[in-house]
């Protein structure tokens, strides 16, 4: 997948959104119509609705004009079969954590999704599932397994398991500049959070680095403004990246894409 579907993808997603809220905004003024509801009551929540439905053809308006405006040939994979090391994060429209992870040439690269998400994850509020256990799939562009991630938020574990090799790590020290976990007895890895920046430390040495707002020209013509984007350092192996990818997971799982 490129980024060009990428856009494709959520404009399809907004538009099936809008069908359904035009549905039920039309179902639901009928509805008012034969019952005997105050008229500035009725007004409100017409009014709602219809900022609700706005909203998401303001989404669906975005992406059309993003798909519209990036080129229908991107650029081929690296022919030296090197891992990329700097990723453009972009979240899918889901109602539990999904993500893709774009290269510079607008390939996705990395896929993460939740593994057990049913229809019936939209009727709930993202505030409930994120208290929930939950598990993910990483794949690579080819549809390769590359790990799952388990995450219990109100413990602060976070499990991987790569090539049947589980990883284990638990919160050994949460504050709001510094998050450390710990795994395999005596190794750590630790989050150095800043304003507009992560930076990610295995045994203290640097493996990675995620940034927001800082992107180039080149890149802005064919990604979103203010986009998050994750670097690796070059000697960094899958295993490490692995790491990062699940630590991450955890603290968006927590949150709303």
């Amino acid at each position: 997948m490129n980024i060009k579907q990428h856009y494709h993808t959520c404009t399809k997603v907004y538009i099936s959104q809008i069908i359904l809220i035009a549905f039920l905004l039309s179902g639901g003024i009928m509805y008012l119509e034969t019952m005997k509801v105050h008229f500035l009551l009725k007004i409100g929540m017409i009014c709602m609705a219809s900022m609700i439905l706005l909203f998401f053809v303001g989404k669906y308006i975005y992406f059309i004009r993003r798909y519209s405006s990036v080129q229908s040939c991107l650029s081929k994979p690296r022919a030296d079969g090197m891992e990329e090391t700097e990723y453009v994060i972009l979240f899918e429209p889901s109602p539990t954590l999904k993500l893709k992870l774009f290269g510079k040439d607008g390939l996705c690269h990395y896929y993460l999704m939740d593994k057990h998400t049913k229809w019936w994850s939209w009727l709930f509020p993202p505030p409930l599932q994120a208290w929930c256990r939950a598990s993910y799939l990483v794949k690579k562009r080819d549809g390769q397994d590359v790990s799952e991630i388990h995450v219990n938020p109100r413990k602060l574990e976070i499990m991987t398991i790569v090539n049947r090799l589980k990883t284990e790590m638990h919160c050994i020290e949460n504050k709001r500049h510094l998050c450390v976990f710990g795994f395999n007895q005596t190794e750590k890895i630790k989050i150095v959070k800043e304003t507009g920046r992560y930076h990610f430390y295995l045994n203290d040495h640097k493996i990675a680095e995620l940034t927001k707002g800082w992107m180039s020209t080149s890149l802005q013509k064919i990604f979103p403004l203010n986009t998050q984007m994750l670097s690796f350092h070059e000697k960094v192996n899958q295993e490490e990246r692995v790491l990062v990818f699940a630590l991450l997971t955890g603290l968006w799982s927590n949150k709303k894409n």
